[in-house]
């Protein structure tokens, strides 16, 4: 989506060189801090985003092209719901893996979002559409997202 584009690119421009300059080992409570930190304030830019372009999607596109595009309120609303994941650290946890020299454990996240999209897919889009495409592009994302957010965790502690 491009609009939430102009809020999360210059994010995860930022978050890799930051996670990269602190040692993981040594500094943990800053890494802890910062993806933290990370995560709160990205939440606090995207998420009134998301939700208010859910709440003026219909008036927006109403306004701009009329009654020809009656489904494109609901779609978009659709598809910007996957960016409220970001409450979980969906910008932030992929720059921290990859700081942390986790590509091998990224990997294995994105081939389980490959799965799920596939299942997903193979069941939504015949059944909803148009509909089902975005939902599964909402969907899918989440189990990657808290699969990343349960092994930081755990390897954390």
């Amino acid at each position: 989506m491009v609009v939430s584009g102009f809020f999360t690119i210059p994010i995860t421009t930022m978050l890799y060189p930051a996670f990269s300059k602190v040692d993981p080992i040594k500094e943990r409570s800053l890494l802890n801090s910062v993806f933290t930190s990370s995560t709160k304030y990205a939440s606090l830019l995207l998420v009134p985003a998301t939700l208010g372009m859910i709440a003026l999607a219909d008036p927006l596109i109403s306004t701009l092209y009329g009654v020809k595009w009656a489904q494109a309120p609901l779609f978009l609303s659709i598809l910007v719901l996957s960016d409220l994941l970001v409450i979980f650290g969906s910008l932030s946890l992929p720059n921290l893996l990859l700081a942390l020299g986790k590509t091998k454990f990224l990997f294995k996240t994105k081939i389980v979002y490959l799965v799920v999209s596939v299942v997903l897919g193979s069941i939504l889009i015949p059944t909803f559409g148009m509909a089902g495409v975005l939902f599964v592009s909402c969907i899918s994302g989440a189990p990657t997202v808290f699969i990343c957010y349960y092994y930081v965790c755990k390897k954390n502690n």
